[in-house]
């Protein structure tokens, strides 16, 4: 939808495509890798060499084995299904939910 103009960055955000991402933290200075593999929900510029993004927006990619790819992939659709079901819905253990379109993406991700 950013692509297509339809979606357009907030305020003071890079017009640059990109909500997710994922990479390696680097130091700000010298932009020398830490080691620290994270993926992160951003404002836009996800697909550009480097993204900044605040570090409570950020989560590690601990002990895995996803691509940066496939890792980029994990904040939209997971911190989705976990917004609607605990945020939203408020849903508590032991509680059984009724999850309509459970092929898609976030619906998957719920069960």
């Amino acid at each position: 939808m950013q692509r297509q103009g339809v979606y357009p960055p907030p305020p003071g955000v890079t017009p640059n495509l990109g909500l997710e991402c994922a990479g390696e933290i680097v130091d700000p200075v010298t932009l020398e890798p830490t080691g620290e593999r994270v993926a992160a929900l951003l404002s836009g510029g996800g697909y550009a060499q480097y993204a900044k993004v605040r570090r409570s927006h950020t989560f590690p990619l601990v002990n895995s084995d996803f691509s940066w790819v496939e890792a980029a992939a994990i904040p939209e659709v997971w911190l989705t299904a976990f917004q609607l079901l605990f945020m939203i819905a408020k849903a508590q253990s032991g509680e059984t939910a009724l999850i309509h379109a459970a092929a898609s993406g976030v619906g998957t991700a719920m069960l």
